[in-house]
């Protein structure tokens, strides 16, 4: 897979920043220290090379609560993720239409529907099956699998384990 077409779009949690490899869960998430979640194995220099191959054209979209949204921002400064990315914050956005976030991406300016989705969810990756070319499941969870794998629809992403899966697909040196 060598061509451009449209836009990158990467999801934040289990993506980009590793809740898995913390004790995080929603009963303790107000007081755990977010920073000191860990980024997920070569996350940021693999977001890096594809923000360079796509020229840019690569859009962070999580879906959040307001406290959790905080949160987020303040460990992207605190990992600095912009300058181990290269992607600017105002291409780091909150979805404003939940897990849908196919929706959500025509009102960010300057990113064109994608040709690439990175995501945790089968749940989401469901809204692009048949509109984008290239769909990721990101280290899947076997329950929600099961949950949103209506008609089949794992066989229409790729799963991976792994970043270097994703950039090696791409053939990006």
């Amino acid at each position: 897979m060598t061509e451009k077409i449209g836009s990158v779009l990467v999801d934040f949690g289990n993506v980009i920043i590793a809740h898995w490899l913390t004790d995080i869960t929603p009963e303790n998430f107000d007081t755990i220290e977010y920073n000191l979640i860990p980024e997920v194995p070569d996350a940021f220099k693999s977001l890096k090379r594809l923000n360079e191959q796509y020229e840019g054209r690569l859009l962070v979209i999580y879906n959040a609560t307001n406290v959790a949204e905080e949160k987020i921002r303040k460990w992207l400064l605190y990992h600095e993720f912009v300058t181990y990315t290269g992607i600017p914050l105002n291409k780091v956005v909150r979805s404003k239409t939940g897990r849908n976030k196919a929706e959500h991406i025509q009102l960010v300016q300057g990113v064109d529907y994608p040709g690439v989705v990175i995501d945790d969810r089968l749940e989401v990756l469901n809204h692009f099956i048949g509109k984008v070319p290239h769909l990721f499941l990101f280290r899947p969870q076997a329950e929600e699998v099961k949950l949103f794998n209506c008609a089949d629809t794992l066989s229409c992403v790729r799963v991976v384990w792994t970043w270097s899966e994703i950039i090696e697909s791409f053939r990006i040196s």
